[in-house]
């Protein structure tokens, strides 16, 4: 599997360390080694801070099925998204109260263990978005609002 590759800034380098990245010294750039989960990387993962996505696995499959159309009765083939078990959604929560934000990180990514993910608490619009983990085995279609350019380059 290609190496997931990270956007460190220089005085965050340290962090990315302790958490367990490792630098590539040909890419000059930091990645996620194999076996650690991504989503502890969130802050440094340019993709998911720059859109509105909801969900993030480093892979997906296309499926194929057919069904019998309602209108004519002709077989039609269909297609899904499907993502393997763990992969990670977003989860935002809107309108929270400060008093509610008591001994909490504001406006940085930390990780929780229950439930297990990383959140942030932007205290400028009240809202607090969370990454977790799902331990089902695969997405709900309808979950799925959007895929990115660079998920999309590697269909063939």
């Amino acid at each position: 599997m290609a190496r997931f590759y990270l956007n460190v800034p220089f005085e965050e380098k340290e962090l990315a360390k302790q958490k367990g990245a490792q630098w590539d010294q040909e890419q000059r750039k930091w990645f996620v080694p194999q076996g650690k989960n991504p989503i502890y990387f969130i802050q440094w993962v340019k993709e998911l801070n720059e859109h509105d996505y909801n969900i993030f696995s480093q892979r997906f499959y296309i499926a194929e099925s057919y069904q019998s159309c309602w209108r004519c009765k002709k077989i039609t083939p269909v297609f899904g998204v499907f993502l393997p078990r763990w992969f990670s959604y977003r989860d935002v929560v809107c309108g929270v109260k400060p008093a509610e934000w008591e001994g909490r990180i504001l406006d940085k990514w930390y990780e929780t263990s229950s439930p297990r993910g990383m959140v942030y608490f932007d205290s400028k619009k009240n809202i607090i978005y969370q990454w977790l983990t799902n331990p089902k085995a695969w997405a709900i279609l309808s979950n799925v609002r959007r895929i990115s350019s660079s998920a999309l380059s590697i269909i063939n």
